[in-house]
């Protein structure tokens, strides 16, 4: 069951908070996509890839990832 997830804005800080939950034992996974089917990690770390898009577009890419993978049980958002 995920506990955390993590939406960044690139790889590198994707992988960041990524290795930070990785090196307290949870059970973590990258995604470079944005959508797909749920993945069973404890953490749940996301490149958006929204760095470089204006600010409008990236609210945007966040607010649908951020629907795409609510999940029914209480988790912590990054």
């Amino acid at each position: 069951m995920r506990r955390i997830l993590i939406i960044a804005d690139d790889l590198s800080g994707t992988a960041d908070c990524a290795m930070a939950c990785a090196c307290s034992g949870l059970s973590t996974i990258v995604s470079l996509r944005t959508s797909g089917k749920e993945m069973d990690a404890e953490v749940l770390a996301i490149d958006a890839d929204t760095r470089y898009l204006n600010p409008n577009a990236a609210a945007k890419k966040v607010s649908d990832l951020l629907r795409q993978h609510s999940a029914s049980h209480p988790q912590i958002v990054f």
